[in-house]
């Protein structure tokens, strides 16, 4: 009987019936935004895969249950599909830690699908069951393909560089050719300035953001002018209130002077 988990059905994996199992976990591949490369009904989506895991082991191991039509497999999960493959580069870019992997099975009929996820976990895949065990990338076989991997040739190298290098210049090309061709809102054409030193390519966006950012320094200075004539607006009013007192005070004094009532002491 299957087991299952969460969602998933879950399948064990043997190196051989000597060996301690490890459990994966895979589930039919369903999501929103479907890709023609890996097909809802007949695409199985697998996570836990052990680290010396490869298309040729998931296709040996998987075959059993009928043909496969692709495979993909990839080092962490939110990777779109196909997307490590095309952009893996051997000297550049983010090395796979090694650990678990995630990967996507593509059968060319639906029913194996079926007898996949209706495979009872007491039943362990074997992969010691491989007719090439060259296929099994673990052991002294892994550590010599990571030795390999790991030395640098630089006519592979020099290439790679040659076409980053290539594809950089005419990305290039292609937004200078765009911002020469741009017009503004107003339909005058947007003018750049170039040289060793071109600033600011002023696209229409770049021109709305320094326009946005002139009404925030207006308003700001509005509301700081505002704020200097409030307050020395108040200091008069104060100075005046302290004028109209002292008047007052000094009429008082006049009056009591003249009734002789008049103590300073």
């Amino acid at each position: 009987m299957a087991a299952t988990y969460n969602g998933y059905t879950v399948l064990s994996l043997k190196f051989n019936e000597n060996c301690t199992e490890t459990f994966i976990f895979l589930k039919k591949h369903n999501v929103r935004d479907q890709s023609t490369e890996t097909p809802k009904d007949r695409t199985l989506f697998i996570q836990g895969l052990p680290p010396y895991s490869s298309k040729e082991l998931l296709k040996h191991v998987f075959e059993k249950f009928g043909k496969v039509h692709k495979i993909f497999l990839h080092s962490k999960l939110n990777v779109k599909v196909g997307d490590e493959d095309k952009t893996a580069s051997k000297y550049f870019g983010d090395k796979s830690s090694g650990g678990f992997k995630v990967g996507y099975v593509v059968y060319q009929n639906e029913s194996s699908v079926r007898r996949v996820l209706s495979h009872p976990v007491s039943q362990s895949l074997l992969l010691s069951s491989i007719k090439d065990k060259d296929q099994l990338n673990i052991g002294l076989v892994a550590m010599k393909q990571q030795y390999n991997e790991s030395l640098i040739k630089k006519e592979e190298l020099q290439k790679e560089i040659d076409e980053f290098m290539t594809e950089w210049d005419q990305k290039k090309s292609l937004e200078e050719e765009a911002a020469k061709n741009q017009t503004g809102e107003d339909g005058w054409e947007m003018v750049t300035k170039k040289g060793r030193n071109p600033g600011i390519s002023r696209k229409e966006s770049v021109n709305k953001q320094i326009l946005s950012k002139e009404r925030s320094k207006q308003s700001r200075k509005q509301l700081l002018n505002f704020y200097q004539f409030q307050i020395k607006e108040s200091k008069m009013n104060h100075l005046e209130s302290m004028r109209k007192k002292f008047e007052e005070d000094k009429q008082k004094i006049d009056l009591l002077k003249q009734s002789r009532r008049f103590k300073p002491f």
